[in-house]
């Protein structure tokens, strides 16, 4: 049950009762940094996860932030003219020859 990268190791499984403060379900972004700054805080911490850390939406997403493409078509023909905006809501890739005008 290795993760990506180098050193990757299976964890062990939880077999027997154990108590914590706080425990962490989900090993992705959010679970990881909130159990780490737990910890940190001295707080007895146990992260669950059910498979390699990072294996959901956390190691699968393109990390991209997108805000022109928030908005529906209707509202970017209405921002910006039928064309442009038909033209924006049909192709992400030319946003940046839209925003320089």
């Amino acid at each position: 049950m290795g993760g990506y990268g180098t050193g990757s190791t299976a964890r062990p499984a939880l077999t027997e009762s154990r108590r914590a403060d706080v425990v962490v379900i989900g090993g992705g972004f959010t679970g990881l940094s909130a159990a780490l700054a737990l910890a940190e805080r001295g707080i007895d911490t146990v992260l669950l996860e059910a498979n390699a850390i990072g294996w959901g939406a956390s190691g699968r997403n393109g990390g991209q932030v997108i805000p022109g493409l928030k908005y529906d078509p209707e509202t970017l023909r209405q921002r910006y003219g039928q064309e442009r905006g038909r033209r924006w809501s049909n192709s992400p890739d030319a946003m940046p020859m839209w925003c320089s005008n």
